[in-house]
């Protein structure tokens, strides 16, 4: 394991290791380029990839180098490195950082790796955004429920599912186009389980009125069910809810008041009917005393 060295040197180190192992007649494929991997090139934008063959070469160099340990104090080279990447430089970088997103170091999200120099901080592929906007654009491609990976609605980073951060993406042009054919091809099971990340969507989006976002488009336009959120998500739901209670809150307290005044009252009149009493009782006492 490569772990002290910079990161362009590690990448040079693994080219000098996967050559040696080419065959005679690969290295013949990679000719005309074997003065450049002898020293890899300084600046992003030098990377010929204009022959397949090469690119078939560092994508092989990556694989094996996506989980190697980098410095951490070193990775932040990665994003000067790849900010001097042009346009075929980054988009053969980002499709290598597909692989790299399988990994057990990205799922884990090791931050002292190869992999995470390169695609989440050259190319920012990591954030909750990049990768949502990756999952709208796999979403614009299918063209059924089958289509649906079957961990498209589980899948989390951290605590938010990414199914969640895509569905308040602003809606492309190209989402599924063919809406009726999409939800016509659906199995009972299927739907319901849509249906299921369709509530959830309701329940923790902000958002979720918004009809210019893939959510709204995909639940109510493409599925056409749960249009409007659950009820007791609404506004007015809380505002009725806090009119009753207060109402019932301000019942109870007339009752209370009103109990408390009469309780007084009552007491009072009762006592002085007792001092009534004992007094009158003196007084005849009395009376019986003067005639004896």
């Amino acid at each position: 394991m490569m772990s002290q060295e910079p990161p362009m040197m590690v990448l040079n180190q693994q080219i000098q290791l996967e050559l040696r192992r080419l065959s005679p007649q690969r290295r013949n494929t990679l000719a005309e380029h074997m003065q450049m991997l002898q020293n890899f090139p300084d600046k992003c934008s030098e990377i010929p990839l204009t022959d397949p063959n090469l690119g078939i070469f560092l994508a092989v160099v990556l694989d094996n180098l996506w989980e190697d340990k980098i410095p951490f104090d070193r990775i932040k080279e990665f994003s000067s490195y790849i900010s001097g990447c042009g346009l075929k430089q980054k988009e053969f970088l980002e499709m290598q950082c597909e692989q790299y997103m399988t990994t057990k170091s990205y799922k884990n999200n090791i931050a002292d790796s190869f992999g995470y120099g390169v695609c989440c901080e050259g190319l920012k592929m990591c954030t909750l955004e990049a990768i949502a906007q990756k999952y709208v654009k796999k979403f614009s491609r299918y063209k059924s429920c089958s289509d649906i990976p079957p961990d498209f609605f589980t899948e989390k980073k951290g605590k938010r599912y990414l199914y969640l951060a895509a569905f308040e993406v602003k809606t492309p042009s190209d989402f599924i186009k063919d809406k009726e054919s999409f939800s016509s091809n659906c199995t009972a099971k299927e739907k319901k389980e849509i249906e299921e990340a369709c509530n959830k969507f309701y329940e923790n989006s902000v958002k979720s009125e918004d009809q210019e976002i893939v959510g709204y488009d995909f639940c109510c336009k493409t599925m056409g069910n749960n249009c409007r959120p659950p009820f007791y998500t609404q506004i007015w739901f809380f505002a009725i809810c806090g009119g009753v209670g207060l109402l019932l809150i301000g019942i109870i307290g007339v009752v209370v008041y009103f109990f408390c005044i009469r309780k007084k009252r009552g007491g009072g009149k009762s006592g002085g009917g007792m001092k009534s009493s004992k007094k009158s009782t003196k007084n005849s006492k009395s009376k019986s005393e003067a005639l004896f």
